[in-house]
């Protein structure tokens, strides 16, 4: 018998490659991770505005005499005091930032007016406030705002007697002008731009651009002045000479409040007015002390020493009065009227977009179309 023919190994199973992924549920993923996110952080912030909605509530007191309560009108938030250097500890002169465009609105970039008036109140209730000191950089702004201001520093001077000194940095124009004038010693550098003693308002004419594509706006209104600013047509002459009395009006009160802060070398508003910074023009630290603008060429040590000598006070605390905004400000702060142009917000040199027919005081070098 032929021999038996050798046992033969079973074959080795190559294994199998797993097959290429296509990336599609990989990108699935990636997706549903970044909705879940996003959805996350979106009920975390309406969570958050939620509970914040009801500190109030959680607070209140549930006493018969709650509904009463609750339509008292609410405290100002407190005034922060932050020591720059500390001196004599019962000795203060306080230091209140006018950064920024001069608004009502409560934003980060701007120089709210309600928040200043606080600020400068709380100084002036303040028993160990030898002096304030205004710390300017602006390029000015809404005209009530400024007045605001202004009147606010001109009562505090009336009933407390402290010495009120501005400190001009980059910009104090316009808007800040009319409110250093009613200090008692303006203190600018020597390259600050200064003056701009003006008014100015803007508008827009569509008209060309809506006759080109056809489209005509059709206005019904009370009386032929109720749209004098109307973006639709052209102005009339009897809008022009109008709007023109509505500045000159107002550039009047302007002059008036210099003359009442430089008495010595502008009598009075005619006399401001027929100065040759009457026209608008920006002026340089070094030159608005020669025309009687600005007291003094310095810095903010210069303005410390100008409080101690009229107080006769050595080696006071410089303390930093400030109101921090509230969340809600920082939310509606979106609705400003102004709108500073750019990354550079908390700089007074960006441009501004001027809201139709409200006045401003502002210097022109940040006024854009």
């Amino acid at each position: 018998f032929p021999p038996p023919p050798p046992p033969q190994t079973p074959p080795r199973l190559q294994p199998v490659p797993p097959p290429k992924s296509s990336g599609t549920g990989k990108g699935i993923a990636i997706g549903c991770l970044i909705s879940v996110v996003l959805l996350v952080a979106f009920f975390g912030f309406v969570s958050y505005l939620g509970a914040m909605a009801l500190v109030p509530l959680l607070q209140a007191d549930f006493t018969e005499n709650s509904i009463v309560d609750s339509r008292k009108p609410k405290s100002p938030p407190a005034v922060k005091q932050t020591y720059l250097s500390k001196g004599n500890a019962h000795v203060k002169i306080a230091v209140i930032s006018v950064y920024g465009i001069i608004s009502r609105t409560s934003a980060t970039n701007m120089a709210d007016s309600k928040r200043i008036v606080r600020e400068l109140k709380a100084a002036a209730d303040d028993s160990e406030v030898i002096g304030i000191l205004l710390d300017m950089d602006t390029p000015g702004g809404e005209v009530t705002a400024a007045d605001e201001i202004h009147h606010a520093i001109r009562l505090i001077k009336k009933e407390s007697g402290i010495p009120i000194v501005t400190c001009m940095h980059s910009m104090g124009a316009s808007g800040g002008y009319y409110i250093a004038a009613a200090t008692d010693h303006i203190i600018a550098n020597r390259l600050t731009f200064t003056g701009s003693i003006g008014v100015i308002m803007g508008t827009l004419n569509i008209s060309k651009l809506m006759d080109k594509v056809g489209v005509e706006q059709e206005t019904y209104c009370s009386g032929e002045m109720k749209d004098m600013l109307s973006m639709s047509r052209p102005r009339t002459e009897k809008e022009r000479a109008y709007v023109d009395a509505l500045i000159q009006e107002t550039f009047e009160e302007f002059a008036r409040i210099v003359s009442d802060g430089r008495k010595e070398r502008y009598p009075d508003a005619a006399s401001v007015k027929a100065a040759e910074f009457a026209d608008g023009r920006v002026l340089s630290g070094a030159r608005a002390q020669e025309l009687g603008l600005v007291d003094e060429l310095g810095d903010r040590d210069t303005a410390v020493k100008y409080i101690c000598d009229a107080t006769q006070t050595e080696n006071p605390s410089l303390v930093h009065y400030s109101c921090a905004l509230s969340w809600m400000d920082i939310l509606l702060s979106a609705q400003s009227p102004l709108r500073p142009l750019g990354a550079r917000d908390y700089l007074p040199v960006n441009g501004v977009s001027l809201k139709a027919g409200q006045l401003y005081f502002l210097a022109p070098a940040v006024v854009t179309p």
